[in-house]
């Protein structure tokens, strides 16, 4: 019972997260994550549902399917904790079409779902879904140690990071070769369970929440004059230079043209403009390009050609984000000017 509460609570928590108003890539990656562990969990349940009530009856093609699905997500669960990992570290950090490329074998396998047979997991499936969240939970606790050493986040978000190293690092010792034959299917579940009431816990005690899975720096350790200062300088550099122009600007870059840590422009930008430094540049960009699709000089550009003279770098990215911010295509933006005036 506990490990069905756990499942279940895990799914509610993670779509509640998901479902969430707001852009804080953090917390989308973690409520991922949450769904595809519960559903790996409650798989768990449903191969052991003739335990838990012995009148319950599931048809052999459909227990089979079921038991596909869970297991497919463990190719999810290690992408979406080392993703996890680096968009709560990196204050630059934004999602890239390469990063689909770690979801490969899930989507492949998902699809595959109706017709994969036990045999497949048994003779080298299981193997290789443990490999490979044993892979990237190692990536994960570089990317946490590294960040660190480099002072990227605050006391809050590390201890956070850590705490979550340990359950998952538990977790995978219950579903080691080594301990699953004595613990089993139930013992990882209920482990789980523990382990999701404590995090719940620990994430709404005091309405830390926000803190540790994706505001950053609520709590700032750069006092109010210096955020200040620091925005003020960074708002006179984009309006007389227009600094986001540049394509190749990164975090690194800016922060030495503006003469301060990468780790305290992230924390300027995420406390007053409670964005990441990618969504506040591409802000800039996207209103350099509504400004210009709005000019009647420019009546006669590509867009394309005022897309890179904004500062984007890529078509498809710009195109993406364009629409996100305005709702509208780009050419459907122009048209709608064009109409206006």
């Amino acid at each position: 019972m506990l490990a069905i509460l756990g499942s279940t609570h895990g799914l509610f928590f993670g779509l509640l997260l998901l479902l969430k108003p707001g852009r804080d890539t953090a917390k989308k990656i973690f409520a991922l994550l949450l769904l595809a562990t519960s559903i790996r969990i409650a798989k768990n349940i449903v191969v052991h549902a003739s335990l838990i009530d012995p009148d319950i009856h599931i048809p052999a093609d459909l227990w089979r399917n079921l038991v596909n699905f869970g297991l497919t997500h463990q190719f999810a669960i290690g992408p979406l904790f080392l993703l996890y990992f680096r968009s709560r570290l990196r204050g630059d950090f934004t999602l890239q079409h390469r990063y689909l490329l770690h979801f490969i074998p899930y989507v492949i396998l998902l699809i595959a779902t109706p017709w994969l047979t036990w045999p497949f997991w048994k003779f080298g499936g299981l193997w290789l879904s443990y490999i490979s969240i044993l892979l990237y939970y190692l990536l994960a606790f570089r990317e946490f140690h590294l960040g660190k050493k480099q002072n990227l986040a605050n006391r809050h978000t590390n201890r956070w990071l850590n705490a979550l190293l340990i359950i998952v690092g538990v977790l995978l010792l219950t579903y080691s070769p080594a301990l699953f034959h004595y613990l089993g299917y139930i013992g990882g579940a209920v482990l789980y369970a523990i382990g999701i009431y404590v995090v719940s816990a620990v994430l709404f005690r005091g309405g830390r929440s926000s803190k540790m899975l994706g505001d950053k720096y609520r709590s700032s350790s750069l006092g109010k004059r210096r955020l200040a200062g620091i925005r003020q300088s960074l708002e006179r550099l984009m309006a007389e230079k227009a600094a986001f122009k540049d394509p190749d600007l990164n975090l690194a870059k800016l922060a030495e043209r503006l003469e301060v840590t990468p780790h305290q422009l992230s924390q300027t930008i995420n406390v007053l403009f409670r964005k990441s430094y990618s969504d506040y540049i591409n802000d800039l960009r996207v209103e350099e390009v509504k400004r210009l699709l709005q000019n009647p000089d420019f009546a006669k550009h590509k867009i394309a050609t005022i897309a890179y003279e904004s500062g984007f770098n890529s078509l498809s990215t710009f195109y993406s984000i364009f629409k996100k911010e305005t709702g509208l295509s780009p050419k459907q933006f122009q048209k709608e000017q064009q109409g206006e005036n």
